[in-house]
């Protein structure tokens, strides 16, 4: 999964939930969805470590 500003260096993003268990939306492809932050914490260097809950699909 990638999000719009993630690169390999951070911030990280991390999923702790997918709403009614549609994991199809982990596939690869472009699924837009609705992303809700669950919990933010900072890793090494202060780079953001974001755990996200994937809710419905976007039109």
């Amino acid at each position: 999964m990638t999000v719009t500003g993630m690169t390999r260096s951070g911030p990280f993003y991390h999923v702790a939930g997918v709403m009614s268990d549609d994991f199809k939306v982990l596939t690869p492809g472009k699924h837009r969805v609705k992303l809700y932050l669950v919990c933010k914490r900072e890793c090494f260097d202060g780079i953001p470590d974001y755990y996200l809950f994937i809710g419905d699909k976007l039109q």
